[in-house]
């Protein structure tokens, strides 16, 4: 097993959504995370002298911190997908999209938060939350560039 490093990986986005195949990516990234689990139901009765949970639906967000250059046209999709409450697709990738073994997650997703940092000695940046969009057709999905 090898190792890679994050400066490897790369975040896309489709303004149509996935499977539309117009992905652009996302170079003003600096850092992506995509925090997963599961919620549960918590059974609470006198047979134990314990909580124990069962499972749920599945949760899955992405977050990603990107350098403002309001002259990016990627910059102005992501704020005007912000803006409108766009549904837009996103592909978090262990390499480039293209080619044949790269693999991640795509989601359907709605731009939740959008929050801009503006540090004394650091440029500008903007804090991304990407939520699972309802009105998708399709669940996220692990794929594997054939």
């Amino acid at each position: 097993m090898g190792y890679q490093v994050g400066l490897d990986c790369m975040l896309y986005y489709d303004p149509d959504g996935v499977g539309q195949s117009s992905w652009t990516l996302l170079d003003d990234v600096e850092t992506v995370n995509r925090n997963e689990g599961t919620n549960t139901a918590t059974v609470k009765n006198r047979a134990s002298k314990f909580e124990k949970d069962l499972p749920g639906q599945k949760t899955v967000e992405f977050t990603a911190t990107m350098t403002v250059d309001r002259a990016s046209a990627d910059f102005t999709a992501l704020q005007t997908a912000y803006d409108s409450r766009a549904m837009i697709g996103i592909a978090m990738m262990d390499g480039p999209i293209a080619t044949s073994g790269t693999k991640g997650r795509q989601a359907n997703v709605l731009i939740t938060q959008f929050n801009e940092t503006e540090e004394l000695e650091d440029v500008v940046k903007v804090e991304l939350t990407f939520k699972l969009h309802a009105n998708s057709s399709s669940d996220p999905a692990r794929v594997t560039v054939a």
